[in-house]
């Protein structure tokens, strides 16, 4: 699946990542990656749990990040990236 990402809190390593039909996902991120806002990333996107994300608009770059949260509306992925 991939996504868009729309919503970024660097402080705790959050970002909310934009699916599909306004449905979102809330990545942990874990390691000292830099992801930006509009970077498209592809990956399992809706389980919980540690996945190994790729962000294409970083020539395929991967990491790891932890799923926290799944089919979250904007309002639920804004509450949990806080």
């Amino acid at each position: 699946m991939q996504g868009n990402v729309t919503l970024i809190n660097p402080k705790r390593g959050m970002i909310a990542v934009e699916i599909e039909n306004e449905d979102y996902s809330v990545i942990e991120i874990l390691g000292d990656d830099y992801i930006e806002t509009g970077d498209i990333v592809k990956g399992n996107l809706q389980d919980h749990g540690h996945q190994t994300i790729t962000i294409v608009t970083q020539n395929n770059h991967k990491f790891s990040g932890y799923i926290q949260g799944y089919h979250c509306s904007l309002l639920s992925a804004k509450n949990l990236i806080q």
